[in-house]
C-alpha cells in the first residue's frame, strides 16, 4: 500500500461526486427517494465524514459539530428539508476536505501509513493507518454509487458514462 494509491481513491471519489452533483440543485437534493436518505444527505455524510478522517490525521475540520451533526450515522431523519444544509455548501466544504485530504494523504511515507490508529478512532478495527484510510475510501465510494442512483431519481440523466 502507498500513499499515491489511497490518494487516487479519494480523487475519484471527488470526480463522482462532482459529476453526480452537477446541475442538481437544493431543492431537488433534498427531496425523499421511497426509501433511504436523500441526495443532500449523502453528500452531507461523506462531508462529515471527510471531516473525521481530517482530525484522525490531526488536521482540522472543514465544518463545526454543529454543521455535521445532522448528516452523522444514526442521526434523526429530517421532516423536511428545511434542516439540511445548503447543497452548494456542501459541495464547498467537500472541495475544501478534497485539497486538505490529499495534500495530507501524500505527505505520509511507509512509516506514516504502517502507524497504528489510536483505539477510540478505529471504528473499522483496522491494523494502521493505512488500512484506515483504505476503509474510508471504500466507505465513502459505497455513497458515491448513492449519489448516482439518487441523481436518476430527481430525474437527472445519469453523469457517469
Amino acid at each position: 500500500m502507498n500513499a499515491k494509491a489511497l490518494a487516487v481513491q479519494f480523487q475519484f471519489n471527488h470526480l463522482v461526486f462532482n459529476r453526480n452533483l452537477e446541475g442538481i440543485t437544493h431543492e431537488e437534493s433534498v427531496k425523499f427517494p421511497p426509501s433511504g436518505n436523500c441526495l443532500n444527505w449523502v453528500a452531507g455524510h461523506v462531508t462529515a465524514t471527510r471531516d473525521n478522517i481530517l482530525e484522525i490525521l490531526g488536521e482540522s475540520p472543514v465544518w463545526t459539530l454543529k454543521n455535521k451533526e445532522s448528516y452523522v450515522r444514526g442521526s434523526s431523519p429530517w421532516k423536511n428539508g428545511h434542516d439540511a444544509e445548503r447543497l452548494e455548501k456542501i459541495r464547498e466544504k467537500f472541495e475544501e476536505s478534497q485539497n486538505r485530504l490529499s495534500a495530507k494523504i501524500l505527505s505520509f511515507d511507509s512509516a506514516a501509513l504502517l502507524a497504528p490508529v489510536p483505539p477510540e478512532k478505529n471504528a473499522f478495527r483496522v491494523d494502521n493507518m493505512g488500512e484506515l484510510l483504505a476503509a474510508f475510501a471504500f466507505h465513502e465510494s459505497y455513497h458515491m454509487g448513492q449519489t448516482g442512483i439518487l441523481r436518476r431519481l430527481v430525474g437527472k440523466e445519469g453523469a457517469i458514462k
